[in-house]
């Protein structure tokens, strides 16, 4: 059976590593630097309790020292968050009200697969662009 719409699974970027609230930001940092990523998600236990960008700890690093803040005291709280399966479209319309830039991919049984950043969203956009421009 074929699916009738994108999906945000078909763009996101896959297997992100997270960080939890009691973190160092010197963990952080160095999970975004080994990650190559912008947004870490922040869990407790399987719980999404905020999510981190890189500007944030590492304007704080600068100021305080890796050691000093915590990741809880840096997280951006109620990130935004949809299953693997959501819409690519219902995403994107939401991106505008997403004060994060970023969305967790989280499936049912509470794991982040994936984030939907910045950058898979102008991926997407290229690609349905494209599609529908009948170019390749």
């Amino acid at each position: 059976m074929q699916r009738s719409e994108p999906q945000i699974s078909d763009y996101m970027m896959k297997a992100p590593r997270s960080v939890h609230p009691g973190s160092s930001l010197k963990k952080a940092l160095n999970t975004m630097t080994q990650s190559g990523s912008h947004y870490l998600p922040v869990l407790s236990g399987k719980r999404v309790v905020g999510l981190l960008k890189d500007h944030s700890p590492r304007f704080a690093a600068s100021l305080l020292g890796s050691e000093a803040t915590t990741v809880g005291d840096l997280m951006s709280p109620a990130p935004a968050v949809a299953g693997p399966g959501t819409s690519l479209y219902e995403v994107l319309d939401n991106t505008p009200d997403n004060v994060y830039g970023c969305t967790i991919v989280q499936d049912s049984n509470g794991k982040i697969v994936g984030l939907f950043t910045p950058r898979e969203a102008l991926a997407a956009i290229h690609d349905l662009a494209t599609k529908n421009s009948g170019k390749k």
